[in-house]
């Protein structure tokens, strides 16, 4: 078991760490060189905007939602304790899994789209951006599996 207070702190404090990870993920589109405006207009570059959306709202706004579940669950039910398991697992597949789904899309992203926007045909694009398939959905599903720790932790907490 671990104190719910400890666990709201940890959270409120990786949402900070994540927003500030979010702006560095900004950074790349500042660049001129990269021509990143550019290639976001370009098919594939999509799945860069995908990727930080995908980052922002797992990693920055979800672990907020989940210090403010967390508190509630404080506050309004006065349950001082919750699984320490299910809380690490939660925050470990949460991270890894927006940072992996993140870094692969926009990799992926980029790559495609720069070869689109050098002229290369759909399918060859297309198999230039394969190798970030599989890790982007194993990102995803990570960010799937830790919010239904997260729900758990809840239901186990409101039984007790």
């Amino acid at each position: 078991m671990i104190r719910i207070e400890t666990v709201i702190k940890n959270f409120l404090k990786l949402s900070v760490l994540n927003t500030i990870v979010a702006i560095i993920f900004l950074f790349p589109i500042l660049i001129p060189q990269l021509a990143f405006p550019i290639l976001i207009t370009e098919w594939p570059g999509i799945y860069m905007v995908l990727a930080y959306f995908i980052f922002l709202f797992a990693a920055v706004i979800g672990f907020i939602a989940w210090t403010f579940a967390y508190y509630l669950l404080w506050k309004l039910y006065e349950i001082k304790f919750v699984k320490r398991n299910l809380v690490y697992a939660q925050i470990v597949l949460l991270e890894i899994g927006a940072l992996l789904a993140c870094i692969f899309m926009y990799w992926g992203g980029y790559v495609g789209s720069s070869a689109a926007y050098s002229g290369m045909s759909e399918f060859v694009v297309g198999i230039m951006m394969e190798f970030a398939t599989i890790p982007s959905g194993l990102g995803i599903g990570l960010i799937l599996f830790g919010n239904l720790f997260g729900i758990l932790n809840l239901i186990l907490a409101w039984k007790e």
